[in-house]
């Protein structure tokens, strides 16, 4: 298969849009259709089809280290640059997977692969378009005199020669000729967004001008568009940031822009021989573009200017033309005039250059500026500023008074007005207000000491005393009380238990503050407060709480309370924890010191794990806790609880105890009971209604009940009005459903102790963990919609680990069973016969026409299931085609193979275990060992449990040579340590599954080394459910080891991702 580099998409894409955006560009739905260079990277411009066949336009960016720099698409989507479209990461993946690694190594991008960009069109199906994208230079003549010329960019720049003939092009959807020989379509399609937006513009014009000719031939002048006030501020609103090329006086200037601000220009102010004040200028290069217009040429940009500037540009501009030179001469009996009105005026909008002999003459002034600040009964800042010139006090804010002769420090006071606006909310003639708490928070924490280095401050005590409480002294206690809860409590010096609550529900509503009744503001940017949310989201607080003195909730949140946030609380004040706090974390986390002996009547030697795992269990039942023997299969999970129960009957707490299995494992139970702890009294709860019916009346009498899952679901109006003492669930991964009848069934019984037992406590995904969590300790993992919110998406499930690692324990064989023998795993790929693939080919094709049918008809809960019915023909198919064409005689590739693997074993006196998805298939090999002479076993879900103990011990014992199992069947209960080698004839979705079924010849008891052979038919779907295998491997170490994490369900995937099952690879 083609693997795909997805380079870094989750950097700027969430997880559902990164995975539609690999589906978009596997599927061959994107299609390049320019590029152009830019410095230090390239832009690339896309069309894709979505799944509705809309076509989408996308624009993206990148630099030269492969970092999307720019993006934009025409779908509904808010892109951000952590958070974009399917359309923008399938354009990502585009350029990684096709242009990244055909760079050359030069200054600048050169791509080899676009050298032959119409190849890689050819190599997509979508239809061949070409975008191209208008250059534009603006020739400013004079004033009132400005051209506009347009070329078209396609491999070379192709000027716009007749600008009418091009729009009537447009108009008819004709070829426009931009070459002799050379036509190109000018649909809309064709031109990127921005240019689109200008030619329908020039479009609307055009036709609103063909009434008169006069009209058009003034502004469409051959190849020239001519620029009105109008069309040019159209032009410069559309085209925005981008640059443009301007034409004047025989210069050309490339990259120009628009510029909104004023013009930066320095009128220099001198004296001639005669004493005279000079105003000079050279106004040539600044062209006002129109009459009284905000639009000026300067130094090779257009600028948009304020309309203060242009009043003044024009007096200063008419004193100087009016001279009829480059400058302006103030005669000695209106120097008075010009120093005390004129100049103090233009030196607010203009940078003067005052010449070092008038520099005596003319100063600018010193400000000193002064801040009068108050608080309103309605809590509002208001701020009094003057600027003091000598004896003369300035209020911005009071227009009567700015006409003044002095020159005065306009940088100084632009300064603070700018400071003063970002500081306030509002004024008024006289003052500045300041009302919302966050401006307030800012403004006494930050904005006062701005102020303060800019001028004198004077306030009055209203203002002093109005506080801001961003800090206190803290208090935090964690105590488990005589109620046997765990108890909390937050304090916070100068808040209250209610105004606490307050200030958390304002930080939950996303708030900055909370307003404290005579007291001022609280800012809620506190990390105490912060370090509180987190631990009543984290522990399911109802913040409520807070209004007690204590909160009080379930202890076996101790754990992960002390572990995640003691040393937060610590850092920041005050932490005390009682000794029963401490005497429960200790007891559980160092549970293997514990001076405990094993029972005195248990028929067996525990391995030093063994006892461990022993220990673990009293302990937590010591601290009325529940948790999840989790060790791998064939580490003796039943004689570690055993021996616990054991234990318990030696110390009378054992009475009215339940064991809930498998009903293929009730037998097993009974039988392990017996021989490891015969003393205890047992009883069966099975049969017929009217058995079980008597046999609850008996329950007082046992120990233990043992019963099955089954049971438990049909008896649970009875069983929930007894009072068990310990439970223990086998094979916990049976309540893995939430919803499913044997869950909810055993959520309904009244236990005091919960214990659970798996080897797979996650097969699929993580909310199989979150439903045997919910039985033994419900509320602990949330409910089910905000654990799913929290954590079924994330890629760091260090905090779900560090919450459920006190209540699972989990050992591996490698690390405690070092005398167990090695388990080698071998992988055969296995190529079809000819007749198999040309069926496997024909059934690919048969299902994928009849989805593709069906997909708009049915709806998707339909079509998933007609999917995965189909992908269990092509599995069947893999394997023996016979099991679904009864006619069928061109044999199997895969059944010679596992023939082949059986004779050579059975040569060297090796038994094997076959594991089966399908009975059918396993009926077929078995006819063949038959016809071979070849001893078998066999064991399916139809047989029933006591008959299983004695199939597999004569297997053991006698001189049988191969095992034929089915998958689900096999997968626990059972201990087959005489084989030697085990084949996985067909592969199962979860590699759990196949591991659990290996292990019943991998496990306690075992002299050999095991063989495990996996048969993958290559290019089928064999090969994809291997490489879902392989995501899954380390999935339940993700969760008690903090590893990544992946889940993927077959019943969970999408009908996009089921789709791509059926894509034929190379067979």
């Amino acid at each position: 298969m083609i693997k795909i580099d997805i380079g870094k998409i989750n950097d700027f894409s969430n997880f559902n849009n990164a995975n539609d955006g690999i589906t978009l560009y596997k599927k061959n739905k994107i299609e390049l259709i320019y590029h152009e260079f830019i410095k230090n990277g390239i832009s690339l411009w896309f069309n894709i089809i979505s799944t509705r066949n809309i076509t989408h336009k996308t624009k993206i960016s990148i630099n030269e280290n492969n970092i999307i720099t720019d993006f934009s698409c025409s779908c509904t989507y808010k892109n951000t640059k952590t958070d974009n479209c399917k359309h923008i990461v399938a354009s990502y993946i585009f350029f990684i997977n096709n242009i990244k690694d055909s760079m050359k190594p030069t200054s600048d991008y050169n791509f080899s692969y676009l050298d032959n960009i119409d190849n890689s069109f050819k190599n997509n199906n979508l239809e061949n378009k070409i975008l191209y994208k208008l250059s534009y230079c603006i020739n400013i003549i004079s004033k009132n005199n400005i051209k506009l010329e347009i070329s078209i960019i396609s491999n070379k720049i192709y000027p716009i020669l007749d600008i009418t003939y091009f729009l009537n092009c447009i108009i008819n959807s004709t070829p426009y000729k931009i070459t002799k020989n050379n036509d190109i379509n000018l649909s809309e399609e064709n031109f990127i967004d921005e240019d689109n937006l200008f030619i329908n513009e020039l479009l609307t014009i055009y036709s609103l001008t063909n009434i008169n000719e006069t009209i058009k031939n003034d502004i469409f002048s051959n190849q020239y568009v001519i620029l009105n006030e109008r069309l040019l501020h159209i032009f410069l609103k559309i085209i925005n940031t981008d640059s443009f090329t301007i034409k004047f006086k025989d210069k050309k200037f490339e990259n120009s822009k628009q510029i909104t601000e004023d013009l930066d220009i320095s009128p220099v102010i001198s004296t001639d021989n005669e004493n005279n004040i000079i105003l000079s200028l050279n106004i040539s290069n600044i062209i006002n573009l129109f009459d009284n217009s905000p639009y000026f040429y300067f130094d090779g940009n257009i600028y948009k200017v304020s309309k203060n500037f242009i009043e003044n540009f024009n007096c200063l501009k008419d004193l100087i033309l009016n001279n009829n030179t480059s400058y302006f001469k103030i005669n000695e009996n209106k120097k008075n005039l010009f120093l005390n009105k004129t100049l103090p005026k233009f030196s607010k909008y203009f940078n003067l250059k005052i010449s070092d002999d008038l520099n005596e003459n003319i100063k600018i002034e010193k400000c000193n500026p002064k801040f009068y600040i108050d608080k309103t009964v309605n809590d509002i800042i208001i701020i009094k500023v003057l600027f003091n010139y000598k004896d003369l006090n300035i209020n911005p804010l009071d227009t009567t008074l700015l006409n003044t002769s002095i020159l005065r420090d306009y940088k100084t006071e632009n300064k603070i007005l700018i400071t003063l606006n970002n500081l306030c909310e509002y004024q008024n003639s006289l003052y500045y207000f300041i009302k919302s708490p966050e401006k307030i928070i800012n403004f006494k924490e930050n904005g006062i000491y701005i102020l303060k280095d800019l001028g004198e401050i004077y306030y009055t005590k209203n203002f002093k005393k109005y506080k801001i409480i961003s800090s206190s002294s803290y208090k935090t206690s964690f105590n488990i009380g005589i109620n046997n809860f765990l108890n909390i409590s937050f304090s916070f010096d100068g808040i209250t238990n209610e105004e606490l609550y307050s200030a958390i529900k304002n930080i939950r509503r996303g708030e900055k503050y909370l307003k404290l009744k005579d007291k001022g503001i609280l800012n809620l940017d506190n990390d105490y407060l912060k370090e509180i949310n987190n631990v009543l989201y984290d522990l399911n607080i109802d913040e409520k709480q807070l209004q007690q003195k204590e909160l009080s909730i379930d202890k076996f949140h101790a754990f992960y309370l002390n572990d995640s946030y003691a040393e937060n609380f610590k850092s920041i004040g005050k932490l005390n924890k009682n000794n029963d706090f401490l005497k429960i974390i200790n007891g559980i986390s160092n549970f293997k010191n514990i001076d405990l002996s094993p029972p005195k009547n248990l028929n067996a030697n525990l391995r030093t794990y063994q006892l461990d795992g022993f220990k673990w269990l009293k302990t937590l039942k010591e601290y009325n806790l529940s948790g999840i023997l989790a060790d791998e299969m064939g580490l003796g999970k039943t004689l570690q609880t055993i021996a616990f129960l054991q234990k318990e009957y030696e110390n009378n707490s054992l009475k009215n105890s339940i064991i809930i299995c498998p009903k293929s494992l009730i037998y097993n139970w009974f039988e392990e009971i017996k021989k490891f702890t015969p003393n205890l009294k047992i009883m069966i709860f099975n049969g017929n209604k009217n058995i079980r019916t008597k046999l609850v009346d008996e329950f007082h009498k046992y120990d233990i009940i043992l019963t099955s899952y089954g049971i438990v679901q049909k008896d649970i109006d009875i069983l929930k009005t007894k009072n068990f003492n310990i439970c223990v669930i086998d094979e916990a991964q049976n309540i893995k459903n939430k919803t499913s009848k044997n869950t909810l069934s055993l959520k309904e019984l009244n236990v005091n102790y919960k214990f659970a037992l798996t080897g797979t406590p996650i097969e699929n995904s993580i909310d199989e963990l979150w439903s045997i969590f919910d039985f033994l300790m419900p509320g602990y993992l949330h409910s089910y919609s905000k654990f799913k919110s929290n954590y079924e998406s994330s890629t760091d499930n260090s905090n779900l680990s560090k919450k459920i690692s006190p209540f699972i324990l989990r050992r591996l064989k490698k690390n405690v069973l070092t005398e167990l023998p090695p388990k080698i795993e071998t992988k055969i790929m296995i190529d079809l016969n000819d007749e198999q693939k040309k069926l496997y080919y024909s059934y690919i094709e048969k299902f994928k026409t009849e989805f593709e049918s069906q997909e708009n008809i049915i709806n998707n809960k339909n079509l998933k299931f007609k999917m995965l019915s189909a992908l269990t023909r092509l599995r069947q198919i893999c394997c023996e085609p016979k099991v679904i064409i009864d006619d069928y005689s061109h044999g199997s590739s895969k059944i010679d193979t596992l023939m082949e693997i059986v004779e050579d074993n059975i040569k060297n006196h090796k038994k094997i275990i076959i594991f089966s998805n399908f009975t059918s298939v396993l009926n077929i090999i078995k006819s063949i060992l038959i016809k071979r002479n070849i001893k078998y076993s066999y064991l399916d879900g139809s047989i029933p449990s006591k008959e299983r103990i004695d199939i597999v011990n004569n297997f053991n014992k006698n001189d049988y040579n191969v095992f034929l199992i089915s998958l689900k069947a096999g997968g626990f209960g059972l201990n087959i340590t005489s084989a030697e080698t085990v084949i996985h004839f067909d592969p199962w979705w979860n590699n759990a599954v196949e591991n659990q079924a290996t292990d019943r010849a991998h496990r306690i008891g075992q002299k050999n080394t095991i063989h495990v052979i996996k048969l993958i038919t290559k290019g089928t779907i064999e090969e994809k459910i291997f490489e879902i295998q392989e995501r899954k491997t380390n999935l339940i170490n993700s969760i008690i080891k903090d590893n990544e994490f992946e889940s993927n369900s077959i019943s969970k995937m999408s009908v996009d991702e089921l789709k791509n099952l059926f894509l034929i690879d190379d067979l």
